[in-house]
């Protein structure tokens, strides 16, 4: 029986000893009250302090996890909204130089200026390369068909754009097709607002100076006038011709639409002729009607005057800045929040450590003292405590 060790739960051993208070005081008196102070205190490290400082370790160490983990998708969110945007400004022949909205505005006015160019040049290379054989496919199918019908030369009367740039071909082409300074001038500025007052004639006015013009001005209305019919203008809607360049310029919306309805009938007239006929301007017709109306030229040749369609695109290449600025901002944030939780482990961990050495110290003392109060049997201290003490 002697040989049994004594077992003593370190959360009941002040219990134990007050139960033997009158034993202990008197044979080991020094040895029970050492005991009495080490007991609760050995309660204290193991139950709550220990646990404590562990559950903070813990938080901490999965805050450094967590933001580990946030920070290394907002890098590769980052990176994959970069391919992105490059993959879009690629497909889209968009070189940005400077970083920022205005490196983005800058490159797709460039882009604009080129498409417009692109256009204008593919349109005169085709008129130059087909236009004379189509005319001539056009005009002698009209003799055959419908002679005297419209004149000596039909297909001038039926396609005035296409004729004016067949009279115009050898001509340079128009300097117009970038995108103008005035129109970035005009829409920095705002919105200008006539309000109907016209300062420059009141002044006039005021000071004598264009009194007689403002009579001259005045409108004059005969109600006794007889009504006339109207009638179109020839050539209504053409572009005046200076001769010295080529008059069509496709960076304008109102060219642009005249050039593609006439090349269109132009592209029905070969595909019902090529039923019977070979017509050799067929394919290359449909081809640049594709490429004035569908390629990517042509919808950059659009925002030279759709101003929302320009602005809408690259509010489009923006947007993927913004969310990288998204993604940067959450990177940073928990790059911060995980140095943070980094600095706060580093000064928990050596507390622990202490006050692991600490209770190890409590509970040998604990022992020591035991083992002189029964020095004959083997004395052990049982319950979590020893969890934290190798």
């Amino acid at each position: 029986m002697s040989e049994q060790p004594i077992s003593i739960h370190y959360q009941q051993m002040e219990e134990w000893l007050e139960d033997r208070k009158s034993v202990f005081s008197r044979k080991h008196k020094k040895q029970y009250a050492d005991l009495l102070a080490l007991a609760p205190r050995l309660v204290q490290m193991a139950q709550y302090d220990i646990p404590a400082l562990e559950k903070q370790i813990k938080k901490n160490e999965t805050a450094v996890e967590e933001c580990h983990r946030v920070g290394e998708e907002a890098a590769k969110t980052q990176q994959k909204l970069r391919d992105k945007r490059t993959a879009m400004l690629l497909e889209y022949g968009i070189e940005v130089e400077a970083s920022g909205e205005s490196g983005v505005i800058d490159a797709v006015n460039q882009r604009i200026g080129a498409a417009c160019v692109k256009l204008n040049t593919a349109f005169r290379e085709y008129i130059q390369a087909q236009a004379g054989s189509l005319k001539a496919s056009y005009n002698a199918h009209l003799d055959r068909t419908a002679a005297g019908f419209f004149g000596a030369d039909a297909f001038a009367l039926h396609f005035p754009w296409l004729q004016r740039a067949v009279e115009e071909a050898e001509l340079p082409l128009p300097h117009s097709t970038a995108p103008d300074q005035a129109d970035d001038y005009a829409a920095a500025a705002g919105p200008q607002i006539d309000w109907g007052d016209d300062d420059d004639v009141f002044a006039e006015r005021e000071t004598g100076v264009g009194a007689a013009a403002a009579s001259a001005a005045a409108v004059e209305i005969n109600w006794d006038a007889v009504e006339m019919e109207a009638r179109p203008e020839e050539n209504e809607g053409l572009p005046p011709s200076d001769g010295k360049h080529f008059s069509i310029d496709l960076s304008l919306a109102k060219h642009r639409v005249s050039i593609l309805a006439e090349l269109q009938a132009a592209a029905c007239f070969c595909r019902e002729r090529n039923a019977i006929q070979h017509v050799g301007a067929s394919g290359p017709t449909e081809e640049v009607y594709a490429l004035l109306s569908d390629s990517r030229e042509a919808e950059f040749a659009r925002m030279k005057e759709n101003f929302r369609s320009k602005d809408a695109f690259i509010d489009r290449v923006d947007r993927f800045e913004q969310q990288m600025m998204v993604a940067k901002n959450r990177h940073a944030t928990h790059e911060a929040k995980k140095h943070d939780a980094e600095v706060e482990l580093a000064r928990l961990k050596p507390q622990h450590a202490e006050l692991l050495a600490k209770t190890a110290t409590t509970r040998d003392s604990a022992l020591a003292c035991l083992g002189q109060m029964f020095p004959d049997r083997r004395i052990l201290i049982v319950g979590d405590v020893n969890k934290y003490i190798a």
